[in-house]
């Protein structure tokens, strides 16, 4: 795949289109970010990068897989213009971070001794093999790998929806309010696309609405209202939109001062003033 260096000038300008994980393998499995599941691995060997072009270039596997942990394995490093250190057929990773990752790939994945590459791999926490796409990747349409990958990936997050609200439920029958909503809230902010997340909404906002449970709901509430202001300045901290940072943080410090995400804000403050 033939790119120069202008197609890395404009990537500079772009927001990157998937997200994968620069970390070694199993650091990246057995610290996924939260909600991003299941894992969905590309495999890839020297003379694949017009099929790999293809399927990153697919909108369905693009949306299919929106939502889960990406990891990438290439076993060689692809030649790239002076000064640029992102592989250029993923771009958002190095050539380096990718071929570190070929050897767990392959103790991981292969089948009787063979890593049969381009591959797609779906699977879980577990090591659970979910669904596998080898070699000739058919890209579009309702048969095509993308919309198969996204097919896999939904099923299985509505399945850890559903399981998280079986948990959750369970809860709300023993009154075990506060570890109830959490549970609640913990599902939709992982699965929240799914219909369990659905069910999970109503619940907590009607937990959220007992006046007998104000005080034990109250600062729960406050506490994840808190920690999603910090996330957003975090994000406006890698974008080095400093002064949208600031101004977050210090929402923080003074609204929720009472909450652990509230004294982190200050502290944050107290240092960029030194």
């Amino acid at each position: 795949m033939a790119r120069g260096l202008a197609a890395f000038l404009l990537l500079l300008l772009c927001e990157p289109s998937l997200p994968w994980d620069a970390r070694p393998w199993a650091t990246a499995i057995q610290s996924a970010e939260p909600g991003k599941a299941p894992f969905v691995a590309l495999l890839f060997q020297d003379g694949e990068d017009s099929e790999i072009d293809a399927l990153l270039g697919d909108s369905a596997f693009l949306r299919g897989v929106e939502r889960c942990a990406l990891l990438a394995a290439g076993r060689h490093l692809h030649p790239r213009p002076d000064g640029v250190k992102l592989c250029p057929v993923l771009e958002t990773i190095t050539c380096e971070a990718h071929a570190k990752n070929w050897f767990p790939a392959y103790q991981s994945l292969a089948e009787d001794g063979t890593l049969t590459t381009p591959q797609l791999v779906v699977f879980d926490q577990a090591g659970r093999i979910l669904g596998r796409w080898k070699q000739s990747f058919e890209i579009g349409g309702e048969t095509g790998v993308g919309a198969r990958v996204a097919s896999v990936a939904a099923a299985y997050r509505e399945q850890q929806a559903k399981m998280a609200l079986d948990e959750s439920l369970a809860l709300l029958e023993e009154e075990d309010w506060g570890p109830a909503w959490k549970a609640l809230a913990l599902l939709e902010d992982q699965w929240p696309e799914t219909e369990p997340a659905t069910v999970a909404k109503r619940e907590r906002a009607a937990l959220e609405r007992r006046r007998d449970l104000v005080d034990v709901i109250r600062p729960l509430v406050r506490a994840r209202e808190a920690h999603a202001l910090w996330k957003k300045a975090l994000v406006e901290e890698r974008r080095l939109k400093l002064s949208r940072a600031r101004t977050i943080w210090k929402q923080l410090a003074r609204k929720y001062a009472d909450t652990t995400w509230g004294a982190k804000a200050a502290k944050r403050l107290a240092e960029r003033k030194r």
